[in-house]
């Protein structure tokens, strides 16, 4: 590799441009690029190690509360929306950051957060649907609507419509009687646009069907968990559902396929 540059840098003629190298001067390069792509990649995900320590940190202070000792609501608040904060922080460190759809994906993060404040208060927990329901509109639109694809919304409105009354209907008396179904209406729109950004086949548009999916799935366990009956470790599920899926949908906003927003980004 070094033989490789001297020749190049001693090369003064426009002409060295195309200045041909050994075999083992190329394998030599393609080493050092690959081996510098696999550090660049490393260093990209290094921001999301807050986030991790961050989840870590709350379970240890919620179900082995002696390694903490008491913590108030205040403290409880803060924990739950720590790791958002920190997947907030990793967009910002992005090379992305200030395209469209990375600003809503993090007016999504910080709407979710917010939802998970009010919801450490069970008295605000309209609030704190209210507040995810607008998180999913920024996700929403982050994902973009091309392609549009029917047939899939079809298939999900077939599949989603009798878990809703199965599930949600029974609960929904009250404010729950008006929050309940555009909530799951915007569940159902997420679920749609990420799914239909997936058929691009590659592995990050996937990824954001897969947080779709876990979104609602840690949703069902959490009116599963609190309105119908309890079942053991539910809390971890909920938990585990539910970060999965923020973290999945900003890798996939993040590293994937622009979609309708961010192409009107580059023809600017």
């Amino acid at each position: 590799l070094l033989g490789a540059s001297r020749r190049l840098s001693a090369c003064t003629s426009p002409h060295c441009v195309g200045l041909p190298l050994t075999q083992s001067e190329a394998a030599a390069w393609i080493i050092s690029y690959e081996s510098v792509r696999r550090r660049l990649h490393i260093m990209m995900m290094l921001p999301l190690l807050p986030f991790a320590a961050a989840i870590l940190l709350y379970i240890a202070s919620d179900f082995y509360p002696w390694l903490l000792g008491p913590v108030p609501w205040a403290g409880w608040m803060s924990l739950k929306m720590l790791p958002v904060i920190c997947l907030i922080g990793k967009t910002f460190l992005h090379p992305n950051r200030g395209t469209s759809a990375v600003i809503l994906l993090q007016l999504g993060l910080l709407f979710c957060a917010a939802g998970d404040a009010f919801l450490v208060l069970r008295e605000y927990f309209i609030i704190g649907v209210a507040s995810f329901g607008v998180g999913h509109v920024f996700y929403t639109v982050a994902f973009g609507f091309k392609p549009l694809a029917w047939k899939v919304l079809f298939f999900i409105l077939l599949f989603s419509s009798p878990l809703f009354f199965v599930v949600a209907w029974p609960i929904a008396k009250g404010p729950l009687l008006v929050a309940l179904p555009p909530y799951t209406l915007l569940l159902i729109i997420l679920l749609w646009r990420s799914s239909a950004r997936a058929m691009e086949a590659n592995w990050e548009n996937v990824l954001g069907a897969v947080g779709a999916f876990s979104f609602i799935f840690s949703d069902i366990i959490v009116i599963v968990e609190r309105f119908h009956f309890d079942f053991p470790f539910s809390q971890l599920v909920i938990l585990a559902t539910y970060w999965g899926a923020q973290l999945f949908i900003t890798i996939s906003v993040l590293y994937g396929k622009s979609g309708e927003v961010s192409q009107a980004d580059k023809q600017k």
